[in-house]
């Protein structure tokens, strides 16, 4: 788990050049897509949307670590919700959303 958390940590601070207090990233895993939503709550107080840099490193872990986690029953998650602080203090949730699960279902019938 604390590489995955050091990927996420990497990523965030790659997506800015501007000075940050705070950045919450949420990540949406259904069937073989992924969303990502990443906002910074600037020194100023403002909060902005950022494109995640990838570079090829996030997707693919978080792929695995969320295949892992299902086949050995430890936790059933769709979305991911990491938050960072500019100091490195982190807090990370796994969460199932049904609905996510219910759209992914709907559009793969059709």
């Amino acid at each position: 788990m604390k590489e995955i958390t050091q990927i996420l940590a990497d990523a965030i601070v790659d997506s800015t050049n501007s000075e940050w207090k705070n950045a919450k990233l949420i990540i949406k895993l259904f069937g073989g897509s992924i969303d990502k939503f990443l906002e910074f709550e600037y020194l100023d107080g403002s909060i902005k949307t950022a494109f995640l840099v990838d570079r090829g490193k996030v997707s693919l872990p978080l792929f695995k670590l969320h295949q892992s986690m299902n086949e050995e029953n430890k936790k059933h998650w769709n979305v991911l919700t990491f938050l960072l602080d500019n100091e490195g203090k982190f807090d990370l949730n796994f969460e199932w959303d049904q609905a996510i699960q219910d759209e992914f279902e709907r559009e793969s019938q059709s």
